[in-house]
């Protein structure tokens, strides 16, 4: 006799039943699907993440996986974008803003991360950034302001250079990124003084900054070698902007008008811009001071061998000619190009070590010897423009030492570079000739009272063309 089964087959009404019940828990379950936002969401950890809708601020299909802030209708944004915080969280206040400058190999995407962001966000951020800033040029050591509410992102901000800044916003669901100038106030100040041992010295020991040294060496480079002509005793007078956020100077804007008497002569500098938008720095006469080519390929050295027809050589002991002049400066010291032109060669050259020969027109061509390396995109066919960097100081070759041999050679025939008649550029049009000789004769006026009490801008009175208040030392 067979035993009965454990579990006895269920009756078909039995089953009946069951389907019945699997069917209203799957009519309930989509019924409940259906009453959830149409816009539907990616589960997190903390709750549903909304996505961000494509857009031309953001334009990323990643995007869409990338939380932001919750989506307004679509008008509200059409008109602009009001004040976000405010709009979506109430007072600015709750954005926690966190701030720092960027490490060496530092990245937004190390710094987003770091925070609490997804890697899509980090990538939407990028994608609305290119059409303004590429954000792998961030530097180390330049600021930045990340601000976030939880780990929602509200903006970046990132100090391109003391004057701009790049500004990443969420506006809505959508990214916005854009360039920025910081709202300077523009002082003219004004500084007097004489040469003790060397400009960049003396202009430090009046309580300025390394930058307007090199603004003023930069401006008068075509008259004046700073390694050569300077003696003890030589003065200058500047009228010059500073561009200053609340109480403090950011850094030095444009230097105005400058006299500098080396050796007993007088070089005048005014600044003017035309109406044509054309700017530049003019003599007394509305000469250019802009030459061909630059007096020096380096902007803060010393001369340790100048131009001669018999010098005798360090190395192969005999006397020899030297047609060029040897500027002692530290290895890596960059170079920069004398004037525009085209690189006709870059290459080794046996004694002259690695060198750069330029030529700028159909009377001059310069040579550049000893290098250390050449700067990144010099070689043969290369276009350079007049203070762009071609390589940086070294010793090789036959050197005793780091140094740069500089040379011009006009018509085929090497020339003194400190003595070598250079043509200016374009002078002050006659259409704006009597504008800027009224221009120059203000400037003439405040420089010669430059040290007096009684002058004006100390006072408080006008601040010449750019209209901004002065304080005279």
């Amino acid at each position: 006799m067979s035993s009965p089964d454990r579990y006895p087959s269920p009756s078909p009404r039995a089953r009946v039943l069951v389907c019945v019940a699997f069917a209203a828990l799957a009519v309930g379950v989509f019924a409940l699907v259906l009453r959830l936002p149409s816009r539907g969401g990616v589960e997190r950890a903390g709750g549903v993440e909304d996505p961000i809708p494509v857009s031309a601020a953001a334009g990323s299909a990643e995007a869409e996986r990338a939380g932001l802030r919750p989506e307004k209708p679509q008008d509200e944004w059409a008109a602009g974008c009001p004040d976000l915080l405010e709009d979506a969280y109430g007072p600015a206040s709750l954005c926690e803003e966190i701030r720092g400058t960027f490490r060496r190999r530092q990245t937004v995407s190390d710094l987003f991360l770091r925070h609490g962001f997804t890697p899509d966000l980090v990538h939407a951020v990028s994608r609305s950034a290119r059409p303004v800033f590429d954000l792998r040029r961030v530097r180390a050591g330049q600021p930045y302001t990340l601000a976030k509410v939880g780990t929602t992102f509200c903006h970046f901000r990132y100090e391109i250079d003391p004057e701009s800044y790049l500004q990443i916003s969420a506006c809505g669901s959508a990214l916005t990124a854009e360039i920025l100038e910081y709202p300077f106030e523009v002082r003219v100040d004004s500084l007097a003084g004489a040469i003790t041992s060397s400009l960049f010295q003396s202009v430090l020991e009046a309580g300025e900054g390394p930058d307007l040294a090199l603004a003023l060496s930069e401006i008068f480079a075509w008259d004046i070698d700073f390694f050569l002509d300077i003696r003890k005793g030589d003065r200058y007078k500047v009228f010059f902007e500073r561009r200053c956020l609340g109480d403090s100077m950011v850094c030095y804007g444009q230097v105005l008008a400058a006299e500098f008497v080396v050796q007993g002569i007088s070089h005048l500098a005014v600044y003017f811009c035309d109406g044509t938008g054309y700017d530049d720095y003019y003599d007394g006469e509305g000469g250019s001071l802009r030459r061909a080519l630059l007096k020096a390929p380096l902007r803060y050295s010393r001369i340790s061998s100048t131009f001669s027809h018999r010098r005798f050589h360090p190395i192969r002991r005999h006397y020899a000619p030297h047609l060029g002049i040897d500027y002692a400066a530290p290895t890596g010291t960059p170079v920069q190009a004398t004037g525009d032109g085209v690189v006709v060669f870059a290459a080794r050259s046996g004694a002259n070590g690695n060198m750069v020969k330029i030529r700028h027109n159909e009377t001059f061509t310069t040579y550049y010897l000893h290098l250390s390396k050449f700067a990144r995109g010099i070689k043969k066919g290369s276009r350079v423009k007049q203070g762009d960097v071609i390589g940086y100081v070294g010793s090789t070759g036959l050197s005793t030492g780091p140094h740069l041999d500089y040379r011009i050679k006009k018509h085929d025939k090497f020339v003194d570079p400190r003595r070598v008649d250079l043509p200016a550029s374009q002078p002050v049009t006659e259409a704006y000739r009597a504008e800027f000789e009224t221009l120059r004769d203000q400037w003439l006026a405040r420089l010669g009272r430059l040290g007096s009490k009684t002058d004006e801008l100390a006072l408080g009175g006008p601040a010449g063309p750019r209209g901004a208040a002065s304080a005279e030392r």
